[in-house]
């Protein structure tokens, strides 16, 4: 009252303000009136005269009242423009306010613990003045959804549905798009969904006749913005899942409120899906969708879903009413007659109620009243057992049957008759609009809908050829309509998608034919009649949606495709294509065209056709997997118990609800035991408890019965056959050819994931990498990255690394190592086995080889008749154990392959990385100190990198010429002009890789320290160079620039993998040659800023690769140590901490303070870092001696390595 007391004299003065404006505007427009009239009849006055100079004058007038009326405008629009903001900041509050208030009628929903199977909210019935609020607010939706706007602004009519649909949507649902139960009722009541429909009616689309309202594009047309926000209102109103699973119910039934009409969401579903079957049809079969947008297509298809999947449910609610409804039928006819007043009341009075719950309740100590309440308002036991509990019970008498018959009679009567007193009148006023009534409707003709499902997959393929993005939704709705009408429907469905494919790749391969055959057209008309030719979008389209289909019927999908002959008309079409863009990109190169400026892209259709044909080789491999497994009739479900180390079965209940699971194709299903609740995850082979999150191992056994021979063949799984060898070549080359290619990344994706499938087999593996396949994988530009590349490009190269017998020794070092590792009761024999089963899906034949000569069942120890195996019963534990491995034979040669790879790895660290100029994410970069030398005293380093590395730390190199310094660096920027793309395999990832690679394969690191650089590797390079002494210079200081910035911590990473391979002595003997060279090397250089960097990095490398080398165990040293101490120091001594020691490193170590300034500023820095590992080799060097032979040489060794020490300290 204060605030509008306050605001009154503001209305007063304002109001006095705009009745002061329109009484001088009416004036000024009957002024303009009588002027124009005026310069009318001038203006004809002076035409019939021919007088000059009035019509000036006519002219003038005509422009000042133009400019008054422009004033006019102006100042009219200072008042709308204030007045639109107020109304929509009063819309705004308004639903904000009305939201609100119908939260807090309705009331917030309990609290639960964080459980994934917490009790369900009991239903309760809502108060008086929350019924009032939603009627209220009900009709004034209502009467929003059904008002007239006047005829002379047609326009605002879908205006102003749109503002008003997001103002009733705050009052329907909540944040979470839930729902509220009494606003539902009361809308459909108050008649705002048949408002809701007809608003659609009248501005419903027509396929004869234009819209009303043309424009260019639907976001700016009025009718389809209302489009858009009718169908997103619409499809909260048919959502089953939401309108079923709402927490803001109502209580079905109560015999204590009078006049209490609840909401029955099956027959609203009902009445809601039949009426937007009718709208979304009419929309379907529209012929012109231009004014569509995205969101309009997403909007229809979702619908469509939910009216599918709501059918289901309507008739399953629809078969268990009726069944109870006839089986308390059933019990009223078989009770007798007469009935005794002191019992209770018989079933008949109260019809749908569980007798048992009933009795249950009874015995547990409520009273009968309240019981038959709570069962009357609540689903469910467990939520009558909650509103029983929070429900207070003063107002139920002790006894139902204390009541006398007659007073019982009568206030039944009287209560009967105040119901139908109270519900007469509603109940004749919303008869008609109330789809729950006495009178309920059928729900939607199924015939119909077998009608519209029989003629989707046309109107869906039409659809996406207008909009592709709507691929995911249509891909939805065929799964939703597949899971309605089985598997017939599936496979005929995907029959014709699959013809339809093959069709348009024919078409498209016949264009292709005149340009194979050397056609005289001009190439440009065929490159893009290949890739945009309406053939090619259509073959883009439904590939990619039988990509998707694919994922959810692997094996379905596989064989359809290998019956259809598919894959030879998708690798023809793959042939071609890259033949196409093959000579596209010769004809640019012979042209003189820069590489960068090449406008030659992939097609759309590339991309879903490698990945559907990388599919089919994965459902062929699936179904060679599974389809034994599923064709076998009898399958036990188990779980592993850690504790007893044994396999337990599933009790039959959910033995065949985890089989049907994985039967189907499902990848999970929920289970209960007791009151545990599991989860049973098919990928992983694992079961989950949800309330504790522990994990258990599943396994499936077989029963030696094979299939059931009375089964027909229909039935059984197939076993689809992978690509022949021909394909699978054809295959290879595409793939390396569009790597050389400057295609798209989800193009670059989907070749990468087709050429590891198929580089899986070793003789595929040799053909991509002598094709080109690694190369074409170091030489691709940074604009090809795409989430994944790293791990896709790092296992094709495995696979070429991966000959049988390198395959066959990694696979025993693993399968040792995890054997070894394994505890007591993990090692029982199917959980090692499904915990190696990646390796045995590797390669099948190695694995068995591998597997028979290294592991054995442990015989158990108990007493037992020589004629019963335990080994061979289920029941007892078969634990596994290792047997000794074998003598090592001759060394694995690698192949040739295997050396060119790493080979081509290794040489691509040669070529410097352009980074940029003022990147401070970089490396830390010194920057006083004095000159570096020339470096041509420095033989084994990088030329173009001291002179670019002078370029940032000296002033003499300052002073230089900028033609000198790109004389001097000869970076190939400056030869050719272009700009130069960094490769996509940097040095960071090679480097990783290769450390992968020593760890993994034994043939890698002899491979490595053999290899030198040449200078016909790299321009840079002017003379031989070991690879490792290139990497330990130039890539391992922090003060590189020939590297990205993660290249030093990769390179100390890479050292430290070969230091660590204890199978390759050879290799640790050559990182340690080169570890002291390069030392040496560093400690020559003139005193700088350079030479402080290589020392320090020098000396963290070498306390590394002693910290990474696994100890020597007693059976691999040579030697026996007497006492306990020197037999630990000799466990926690390794090969490199001997070989260093045996090199003189220490005395090397030593000596660098002697070619150190005193004076210099990092001196403190080199001397602290040089102590580290001078401390560990100064530490082994004091072990006893090992031999009484070498006593005298090891006694002068340690004198000379003494006196360093001394000098070193005392200096």
């Amino acid at each position: 009252q204060q605030q509008q007391q306050q605001q009154q004299p503001q209305q007063q003065q304002q109001q006095q303000q705009m009745n002061a404006q329109t009484s001088s505007n009416q004036p000024i427009e009957f002024v303009e009136t009588t002027r124009v009239a005026t310069t009318k009849t001038d203006s004809t006055q002076t035409t019939s005269n021919m007088d000059i100079d009035d019509t000036s004058k006519s002219s003038t007038s005509e422009r000042k009242s133009k400019s008054k009326s422009k004033k006019l405008l102006f100042e009219q629009s200072k008042l709308i423009k204030p007045l639109l903001v107020s109304t929509s900041r009063l819309g705004k509050g308004l639903a904000e306010l009305f939201a609100l208030l119908v939260k807090l009628s309705v009331g917030s929903p309990l609290r639960h613990r964080r459980n994934n199977h917490s009790m369900p909210n009991a239903p309760t019935i809502p108060s008086v003045a929350a019924q009032n609020i939603s009627s209220v607010f009900a009709k004034l939706i209502a009467e929003g959804l059904s008002w007239d706007i006047p005829s002379s602004l047609p326009k605002h009519k879908p205006t102003f549905f749109i503002c008003f649909s997001g103002f009733a949507q705050t009052m329907l649902f909540d944040e979470r798009k839930n729902p509220f139960h009494l606003m539902l009722r009361d809308l459909t009541n108050s008649g705002g969904l048949e408002a809701f429909f007809r608003a659609f009616e009248t501005l419903k689309f027509d396929s004869s006749t234009e819209p009303q309202f043309e424009d260019s594009s639907p976001s700016s047309n009025p009718q389809a913005e209302f489009l858009d926000s009718w169908l997103t209102l619409l499809e909260r109103l048919v959502n089953p899942k939401m309108i079923l699973d709402t927490p803001h119910t109502m209580a079905p039934k109560s015999t204590t409120v009078l006049g209490y009409t609840p909401f029955d969401p099956i027959y609203y579903l009902i009445y809601v899906h039949k009426r937007a079957f009718e709208a979304i049809d009419h929309l379907w079969m529209l012929h012109s969708r231009k004014y569509f947008s995205d969101q309009t297509s997403d909007l229809i298809l979702s619908i469509l879903c939910h009216l599918l999947k709501g059918e289901t449910i309507i008739n399953e609610h629809l078969r268990k009413e009726h069944e109870s409804a006839g089986h308390s039928s059933g019990n009223s006819q078989a009770q007798p007659s007469t009935n005794n007043p002191s019992q209770p009341q018989s079933r008949s009075e109260y019809p749908g109620i569980n007798q048992d719950h009933l009795q249950q309740l009874i015995d547990m100590g409520f009273a009968r009243e309240a019981v038959l309440d709570a069962l009357m308002q609540c689903q469910t036991i467990e939520q009558a057992t909650e509103f029983l509990l929070s429900t207070p019970q003063a107002s139920y008498p002790a006894n139902w049957s204390s009541r006398t018959g007659e007073a019982a009679t009568n206030q039944d009567v009287d209560m009967v008759a105040a119901e139908d007193n109270s519900e007469s009148k509603p109940s004749q006023t919303t008869q008609k609009n109330q789809p729950g009534n006495s009178k309920r409707e059928e729900p939607l003709n199924k015939a119909r809908i077998d009608t519209f499902t029989d003629n989707l997959l046309p109107g869906s393929l039409r659809l996406m050829d207008e909009l592709p993005s709507t691929v995911y939704r249509v891909c939805d709705l065929i799964l939703t309509v597949a899971q309605r009408n089985g598997d017939a429907w599936c496979k005929s469905l995907l029959t014709h998608l699959l013809t339809d494919i093959t069709d348009n790749v024919k078409s498209l391969l016949s264009m292709a034919e005149p340009l194979r055959a050397r056609d005289n057209k001009p190439f440009n008309e065929w490159t893009s009649q290949l890739s945009n030719a309406p053939e090619a979008t259509k073959v883009a389209v439904r590939v990619h949606l039988y990509s998707l289909l694919f994922d959810e019927m692997k094996i379905v999908c596989a064989d359809l495709m290998h019956k259809n002959n598919a894959i030879d008309c998708l690798v023809s079409l793959l042939e071609v294509g890259l033949d196409l863009f093959s000579l596209g990109k010769e004809i640019h190169d012979d042209q003189g065209y820069e590489s960068n400026n090449m406008t030659a892209q992939a097609p759309r259709w590339l991309a879903p056709t490698v990945l559907l044909i990388d599919l089919y080789e994965k459902g062929a491999v699936a179904s060679y997997r599974r389809a034994p497994l599923l064709n076998n009739r009898e399958r036990t479900w188990s779980y592993f118990d850690e504790r007893t180390g044994r396999w337990t079965p599933h009790m039959p209940t959910n033995n065949k609800i985890i089989d049907d699971a994985y039967k189907n194709g499902d990848q999970y299903v929920r289970y209960s035991v007791g009151r545990k609740h599991y989860l049973a995850q098919f990928s992983s082979m694992l079961q989950i408890n949800e309330d504790t999150s522990n994990l258990r191992p599943i396994m499936m056994q077989l029963s030696p019965a094979q299939t059931d021979a009375t089964s027909k063949n229909d039935d059984l799984i197939p076993i689809v056959p992978r690509l022949r060898d021909h394909h699978a070549k054809t295959l290879i080359r595409v793939s390396v050819g569009f790597m050389q290619l400057p295609i798209d990344p989800n193009s670059l994706q989907a070749v990468m994931r087709l050429s590891f499938r198929l580089t899986r087999n070793y003789e595929l593996a040799v053909m991509f990498a002598e094709m080109g396949g690694i190369r074409a994988l170091q030489n691709l530009p940074e604009s090809s990255q795409f989430s994944g590349f790293v791990s896709l490009a790092t296992l094709i190269i495995r696979h070429v690394l991966e000959e049988p017998a390198v395959l066959n020794q990694t696979m025993e070092k693993v399968i040792r190592s995890t054997t070894q590792h394994c505890q007591h009761n993990q090692r029982e024999m199917h959980y090692l086995l499904r915990v190696l089963g990646a390796a045995a899906c590797r390669d099948e034949e190695i694995f068995k080889k591998v597997t028979t000569e290294t592991l054995r069942i442990i015989p158990s120890s108990n007493n037992r008749r020589d004629d019963d195996d335990l080994r061979t019963k289920t029941d007892v534990p078969q634990l596994i154990k290792l047997l000794p491995p074998k003598p090592s034979p001759e060394p694995i040669k690698p192949s040739p392959v295997t050396r060119c790879v790493i080979a081509d790895l290794l040489d691509s660290l040669t070529v410097p990385i352009q980074t940029k100029p003022y990147d401070t994410s970089g490396p830390v970069r010194f920057t006083t100190s004095p000159a570096s030398p020339p470096p041509s005293k420095l033989t084994t380093s990088d030329p173009s990198l001291m002179h670019r590395s002078q370029a940032h730390r000296t002033s003499s190199t300052k002073s230089q010429t900028s033609a000198d310094m790109e004389k001097q660096a000869n970076l190939p920027s400056t030869k050719s002009g272009n700009k130069v793309h960094n490769p996509l395999l940097n040095h960071s990832i090679v480097l990783r890789l290769l450390a992968e690679l020593t760890r993994s394969y034994s043939v890698v690191p002899r491979i490595i320290v053999d290899h030198v650089f040449t200078p016909s590797t790299n321009e840079s390079i002017n003379e031989d160079i070991p690879a490792l002494a290139f990497i330990l210079d130039n890539i391992l200081p922090n003060t590189q620039i020939h590297s990205d910035r993660d290249g030093p911590p990769l390179a100390r990473v890479f050292l430290a993998s070969l230091a660590a391979c204890n199978h390759c002595v050879e290799a640790q003997v050559a990182v340690v040659n080169e570890v002291k060279a390069s030392l040496t090397r560093a400690a020559a250089m003139p005193e700088s800023c350079e030479k402080h960097a290589r020392l320090q990095s020098l000396a963290g490398i070498i306390s590394t690769m002693i910290d990474c080398c696994p100890a020597i165990t007693p059976q691999q040293s040579n030697s026996r140590q007497n006492n306990t101490t020197a037999h630990q120091q000799q466990q926690s001594s390794n090969n490199i901490v001997r070989l260093f020691v045996r090199k003189g490193l220490v005395t090397d170590l030593a000596r660098i303070p002697h070619l150190l300034d005193l004076s210099a500023p990092h001196m403190f820095a080199t001397i602290n870092a040089i102590l580290k590992p001078l401390e560990t080799l100064s530490r082994f060097v004091n072990l006893p001696s090992q031999s009484g032979q070498s006593k005298h040489s090891s006694t002068l060794a340690k004198k000379d390595i003494h006196r360093e020490l001394i000098i070193f300290i005392l200096r």
